[in-house]
């Protein structure tokens, strides 16, 4: 938006907001429709139950080989942590720096509060000023 002054940009903006707010605070219609459509038609039902049932199989599964690969590469700790949990995410066990060491050689995506990652990147910020 092209406006004369601060002020106008100002008041401008506020209007947008207004007008943008309803569209990021309430989700669109055409997902619940989508729900409703296959929750309501039993075919549909039926294969959403039996990918979701795949889903959470195969996230059980990925638990138990992470688990027993942990102990066939001679890690001493007790894993069951891992398996005995459900849903989507995890408790590791694992220290913010030992992420933050998975993070980065292996490549991986670990999500760990933002907080840690301000923390330990303050960390090797002291450590390279007091090095140099």
């Amino acid at each position: 938006m092209l406006c004369q002054d601060k002020e106008e940009a100002s008041r401008v903006m506020s209007q947008i907001k207004i007008l943008i707010r309803p569209l990021y605070s309430n989700p669109p219609i055409h997902g619940a429709r989508i729900v409703s459509q296959i929750l309501g038609d039993a075919d549909l039902r039926s294969q959403w139950l039996v990918d979701v049932k795949g889903m959470a199989q195969r996230i059980i599964d990925m638990r138990k080989r992470l688990r027993d690969g942990l102990a066939r590469e001679g890690s001493s700790k007790n894993w069951e942590h891992i398996t005995d949990q459900i849903g989507m995410f995890c408790f590791t066990g694992m220290k913010p720096d030992q992420v933050t060491c998975v993070v980065e050689l292996c490549g991986t995506f670990l999500k760990i509060p933002i907080l840690i990652f301000k923390i330990l990147r303050l960390r090797r910020l002291l450590r390279t000023t007091a090095s140099t």
